[in-house]
C-alpha cells in the first residue's frame, strides 16, 4: 500500500468519527453511557432479547430481559406500542424524544399502519401488531422479522 492510500485512510477515518460526534451530540447521557452495548439492546433495556412469532391476525413480538430489568422493559414496550399515532418517536429513556443516533426501537413508524396492543409477561412483555389492512399481513411480518433479527444480531448484553 502506497503513501497515498495512508493518506486515504486517515482522511476517510477522521470523517467517519466526525459524522459520529455529530450524530451522537443530541443524544441524551443515558444513551451515551455504553452506545456500543445500549444501542443495539432492544428498546434501549441492557440483557433483553426477543423473538418473533406469526399470530391469526400478525405477528407478536416477544420481549425478554433479566429480573431486575423488566418493569422497565415492559414500560418501553406499552411506549412503542403507542409510536403509530401522534406521539411516535417518544419514549423512555431519551428525555421523552428520539434524538441522536440510536437503532433500538423496533420502527413502527416505517410498518404499513398498525393496530398494536401488549400483554405483560414474567419476563417482559409480548407486543402483538396486526395491519389495519389484513391484505398487509405479509409485508408487515416481514418488516418487523427483518428488524428484529437486524437487533439480535447486533447482540446485547
Amino acid at each position: 500500500m502506497g503513501p497515498s492510500a495512508y493518506v486515504w485512510c486517515a482522511a476517510l477515518l477522521l470523517g467517519v468519527s466526525g459524522c459520529a460526534r455529530y450524530a451522537l451530540g443530541g443524544a441524551d447521557p443515558d444513551a451515551l453511557q455504553s452506545a456500543s452495548v445500549v444501542e443495539w439492546c432492544p428498546l434501549g433495556v441492557p440483557g433483553t432479547r426477543m423473538h418473533v412469532s406469526d399470530t391469526q391476525d400478525g405477528v407478536a413480538v416477544h420481549f425478554s430481559t433479566r429480573a431486575s430489568n423488566v418493569e422497565d422493559l415492559r414500560l418501553r414496550v406499552h411506549d412503542q406500542a403507542r409510536v403509530n399515532g401522534a406521539d411516535r418517536h417518544r419514549g423512555r429513556g431519551h428525555f421523552g424524544d428520539h434524538q441522536g443516533a440510536r437503532n433500538h426501537g423496533l420502527r413502527l413508524w416505517a410498518l404499513p399502519p398498525t393496530r398494536a396492543n401488549v400483554e405483560d409477561t414474567p419476563t417482559g412483555a409480548a407486543l402483538a401488531l396486526a395491519p389495519l389492512d389484513p391484505t398487509r399481513r405479509s409485508e408487515l411480518r416481514d418488516a418487523v422479522a427483518k428488524r428484529v433479527a437486524e437487533i439480535e444480531r447486533a447482540g446485547c448484553l
